[in-house]
């Protein structure tokens, strides 16, 4: 999700991160069921564990 953009995409989900939502249908992938602030956390943690396997 990262490789290409990965400088704009994170600070990017500040803008859905509180928005009304139950669910969030991305332009690809599966739909999330659930808050979006469940899915920029769960989007975080996966970013932040991918950054650390990096040299």
């Amino acid at each position: 999700m990262f490789h290409a953009a990965r400088a704009r995409a994170l600070p990017a989900l500040d803008a859905i991160e509180f928005l009304d939502a139950d669910a969030i249908a991305p332009g690809h992938g599966p739909v999330h069921h659930g808050s979006p602030e469940e899915a920029v956390a769960a989007v975080r943690r996966h970013a932040e564990t991918r950054r650390q396997v990096r040299p």
